[in-house]
């Protein structure tokens, strides 16, 4: 008997609702290919994604073509208090996810903040996978 892959769990995250419906479009058509799976959870469209975004975004960086990260990123603080919620971002649950993914994405953050010379979070590069993943996906 083989012995299950390691896991981890990838904290809460805050995406926008084009990176939401990206994740539950890629989950359809994942079902689509499948219809012996009954069901694609959100967590198997996220390791879809990242997994081709992270490839994306290694290419990009081996060739220093990195440009401005152009995945959309909630702001930061919190919110004005006369200013009405747009509701443009969701929160994301904690996400079981294979640990060597989450090490791989962990690896880039640095990498991408030496290419654009500034502080990223992790956040912002599996946003930024997120949305690379999609376009190299389509």
């Amino acid at each position: 008997m083989s012995r299950p892959p390691d896991r981890s769990v990838l904290a809460p995250l805050v995406l926008h609702l084009s990176q939401i419906e990206a994740l539950d479009a890629t989950a359809r058509d994942i079902q689509r290919a499948n219809p012996a799976v009954p069901r694609v959870s959100t967590a198997w469209a996220l390791s879809e994604l990242l997994t081709r975004g992270c490839q994306e975004l290694e290419s990009l960086l081996a060739g220093s073509a990195l440009a401005p990260l152009r995945a959309p990123s909630p702001p930061r603080g919190a919110p004005p208090r006369k200013a009405p919620a747009t509701g443009e971002y969701r929160r994301l649950s904690p996400v079981t996810m294979d640990h060597a993914l989450v090490r791989r994405v962990k690896a880039l953050t640095p990498r991408v903040a030496r290419a654009l010379k500034r502080r990223v979070a992790l956040a912002t590069v599996i946003r930024e996978a997120l949305l690379l993943g999609y376009a190299a996906r389509e």
